[in-house]
Order: structure tokens, then C-alpha cells, then sequence
């Protein structure tokens, strides 16, 4: 029970920091497409943070140095 316990409160942290990460870009979007190319205000009402369809849960991991970001630095967004 105690495993179990322990592997739901992983799960919750890392929904959490998902839904975190995906509302900051999620906001860096929509801003970018208010200015550079318009966006229909009504269909922000249709989207959601909770979506993790492009984080791979499984597999190995390789993580550069040198292309790490500060803390107020942000990846480029696929546009």
C-alpha cells in the first residue's frame, strides 16, 4: 500500500509540473499570436495545460549543459 501511495504522489507532482510547464508556454502562444498574427479569442476557451502527448515518459534521457536556460529564459516556440 505504502508503494502505492508513494508512486500516486510522484505521479501528482510530475502532473502538476507538466500542467505548469505547458501553461507558461501555453501563455507565451497566445501571446505571440495576438501580436504577430491574430487569434480568435473565443477558441482559448478550448484549450488546456493538461495535455502531455509530447513528453516522452519512457526511454533514456540526455541532457547538454551548455544548452541549458537561465531562469527567466524560455525555449523557442514551434511556430
Amino acid at each position: 500500500m505504502k508503494l502505492q501511495l508513494q508512486r500516486a504522489s510522484a505521479l501528482n507532482i510530475l502532473i502538476n509540473a507538466i500542467s505548469i510547464w505547458n501553461t507558461v508556454y501555453l501563455e507565451k502562444a497566445v501571446e505571440y499570436q495576438k501580436k504577430y498574427k491574430g487569434i480568435d479569442e473565443n477558441l482559448l476557451k478550448h484549450i488546456s495545460p493538461l495535455n502531455w502527448s509530447h513528453i516522452n515518459f519512457l526511454g533514456e534521457y540526455s541532457f547538454q549543459s551548455n544548452m541549458a536556460l537561465g531562469l527567466n529564459e524560455y525555449r523557442p516556440l514551434k511556430v
